[in-house]
């Protein structure tokens, strides 16, 4: 019964680092396609957007930042700067928004939206609150903010 009872503490044990190391290897892999796509962006420099039939011309720089959601970070300030940013360039669609910002989560932010806030649905257009990304997050986070 003793042996039982060893074999399971070390079965968990064994799965708690598996656990572990999965969760790493996917921040890591998180971290690397955003590296990669900044690299993208950088040798692509300028980019073309269709407005009117006319081609308007931008510098392409990354300016969203990562939210991890942990102390110190402002949720709002956060969505403010996703918003600003990807109007800027000209991108204004709700789900485009909703699913670049989703690439911006890692850390306990990812975590949550992953478990939580996986019935998030958009950015910020749907008439029910709780599906907002937008609205979920500063309700979540802002908290953090000292």
């Amino acid at each position: 019964m003793d042996k039982r009872i060893e074999i399971t503490l070390r079965f968990d044990k064994v799965l708690k680092e598996i656990s572990k190391l999965i969760d790493e290897l996917r921040v890591k892999t998180r971290k690397d396609e955003l590296i990669i796509r900044v690299s993208i962006m950088e040798l692509v420099g300028v980019g073309e957007i269709m407005k009117d039939r006319k081609i308007k011309k931008y510098s392409i720089k990354m300016e969203i930042p990562i939210f991890y959601g942990v102390i110190g970070e402002d949720p709002k300030e956060w969505t403010n700067q996703v918003g600003k940013y990807l109007s800027k360039i000209g991108i204004k669609d709700d789900k485009r928004i909703f699913e670049i910002a989703k690439t911006h989560l890692l850390g306990n932010a990812l975590k949550w939206l992953e478990n939580e806030g996986i019935c998030v649905a958009d950015w910020d257009k749907n008439e029910i609150k709780e599906l907002r990304l937008k609205y979920r997050l500063i309700e979540k986070y802002s908290d953090n903010k000292s």
